[in-house]
């Protein structure tokens, strides 16, 4: 379960629109933060980058050979979802 201030950090990060909505509308899609998505997803930083490496998030770039990650919202709210059914996903 989430609480409330994850979903106020995803209040604060993609504003008021249903998250549905946000996710179904790729070519707005945001591209976040391991920090961001960490408080989407409730884990840390470390978390959010070794999943990103590892396929987790598929459309997942970095911003340079060394640079940080970048995930879009769609990727994030996608595993998020997946999260509030109950669903796994290696989260222990």
């Amino acid at each position: 379960m989430h609480s409330n201030s994850s979903r106020r950090d995803q209040s604060q990060i993609l504003g008021s629109e249903n998250l549905d909505t946000q996710a179904a509308h790729h070519r707005c899609d945001r591209l976040l933060t391991t920090t961001e998505v960490g408080r989407i997803l409730g884990l840390s930083t470390k978390t959010v980058a070794a999943w990103a490496k590892s396929g987790r998030f598929p459309n997942a770039t970095k911003t340079s050979a060394k640079g940080e990650w970048r995930i879009p919202s769609s990727d994030a709210f996608a595993l998020f979802r997946v999260q509030a059914m109950g669903g796994d996903h290696g989260i222990r």
